[in-house]
């Protein structure tokens, strides 16, 4: 093949490439269900390579471990005085804001209900944390509902916010997490899957009890990062009302736009501001698994105090290890654990891991469409050069090997930084490439 030759080759793959790379990008083509599960997996593989890269926020657990549960006697619900002992020990070491993710839907015999009742009635009046009160976050438990929908989403079911046993002592209900003027409030603790692998949060959630208006919820990472700063909570409330949706007894059939919000919000430990979407595209809303869950039953490089040494007394005061930072409070015995890249991890981590994210301004995101173009162009560039020059299999093997490096190197590098360079389908572009070029010079010999 002499140089003419070459040149005619290389423009003509070059003319393919293009058509191909705008087909490739087709809304058929994105979320075809192969593409989205091969691109989850290059993201959990991904995600699982750096864990632990950066070390975690100012973050503290308060386990409720196996020991605590079989001290008490307890299975799945929490004995609600010694979760009360638990709050209080955190209060008196002035933590920056502490997170409750126990279920309390349910009353428990005795008369536990009553001291956790108590306990959160004053400790949202500002008893006992005066003058500076660290606020007080606990997971409002949703249910879905089978036959209610989320309007303008397709097949998406919607959820209802249930009560708890503490809602009467903040005058709180299942549509009013807010609670501006006390110390106590309540936000959701949902996430998403669409492998059956939590990798998604949601920062707010649209509930409701029926077909009608829908309220949004804001989600208890969210709160405790808006702390008790009366002015960040009005600039979340403000942001997140409007997106909440109706709820209707007939299954969408289109995704509905939203209006586009975000909220700028101060990070406590280092004063930057956190620029936060509140998105509804599920690739937006994948968070970093930074913390990881140890075999031995602890949390990666996240300090933990067993609950059943503080519930019986016998754990000290704690100030240098508690002050300033943000305090889960969690089971990791039981039934709520969550398959993440990371594996197996209880749900209480599962929060701390969104926390620590937003915190971090730690989440994925795409190539600006600049991006996006230069890097698809640059390789259907590649790949018509080397077809004109190279053998077809020599030049698909070399442009794989290209890409495979690139996904291992570079991607990873700019993963870790939030961005995520889509390696799926220009894999699949450059074997669509190499058919149509088969099948075009095979049309053209044979005229």
């Amino acid at each position: 093949m002499n140089a003419h030759e070459k040149r005619i080759r290389f423009a003509t793959n070059l003319i393919i490439g293009l058509l191909l790379m705008l087909v490739m990008q087709l809304p058929a083509v994105q979320q075809n269900s192969l593409v989205v599960h091969l691109r989850d997996a290059v993201i959990n593989w991904q995600m699982a390579r750096l864990a632990a890269a950066r070390p975690p926020s100012p973050l503290i657990l308060i386990d409720i471990d196996r020991q605590a549960a079989q001290a008490w006697h307890a299975q799945e619900i929490t004995p609600r005085d010694k979760l009360a002992r638990l709050i209080a020990y955190a209060v008196t070491n002035r933590p920056k804001a502490i997170v409750v993710d126990i279920d309390l839907r349910e009353r428990s015999p005795g008369a536990g209900d009553s001291q956790l009742v108590r306990f959160v009635g004053s400790y949202n009046r500002g008893v006992g944390c005066a003058p500076e009160c660290a606020p007080l976050i606990f997971a409002r438990p949703v249910r879905r509902l089978d036959s209610v929908f989320v309007s303008g989403r397709a097949g998406v079911n919607a959820s209802q916010a249930l009560p708890t046993i503490v809602d009467a002592a903040i005058a709180a209900t299942p549509e009013n997490p807010w609670n501006p003027h006390g110390n106590v409030r309540f936000g959701t603790v949902e996430t998403d899957s669409t492998d059956a692998t939590t990798r998604s949060w949601r920062l707010w959630e649209t509930t409701c009890r029926g077909p009608g208006p829908g309220t949004a919820i804001p989600s208890a990472p969210l709160l405790a990062l808006a702390g008790n700063d009366t002015a960040a909570l009005q600039q979340v409330r403000a942001a997140i009302a409007p997106l909440a949706r109706a709820c209707t007894s007939t299954p969408g059939t289109t995704d509905a736009p939203i209006p586009s919000r975000a909220v700028d919000l101060r990070n406590p430990f280092n004063a930057r501001t956190v620029h936060i979407a509140l998105t509804e595209e599920p690739f937006e809303r994948r968070f970093f698994m930074r913390i990881g869950w140890h075999r031995n039953g602890e949390a990666a490089d996240v300090p933990e105090v067993g609950a059943e040494s503080i519930a019986a007394g016998r754990a000290e005061s704690a100030r240098s290890l508690f002050a300033d930072k943000i305090v889960f409070i969690g089971s990791t015995f039981g039934s709520d654990y969550h398959f993440t890249p990371l594996g197996r991890v209880p749900g209480v981590v599962v929060q701390m891991n969104e926390l620590n994210s937003l915190l971090a301004g730690d989440w994925l995101r795409e190539p600006s469409p600049a991006m996006h173009y230069t890097i698809e162009i640059a390789l259907v560039v590649l790949l018509s050069a080397l077809l004109a020059v190279l053998a077809t299999g020599w030049a698909l093997a070399l442009t794989a090997a290209l890409i495979a490096l690139a996904a291992v190197t570079l991607g990873l590098a700019a993963f870790n930084l939030g961005i995520f360079v889509d390696s799926i389908v220009p894999f699949a572009g450059i074997f669509l490439h190499e058919f149509a070029h088969r099948a075009y010079h095979g049309v053209k010999e044979s005229l």
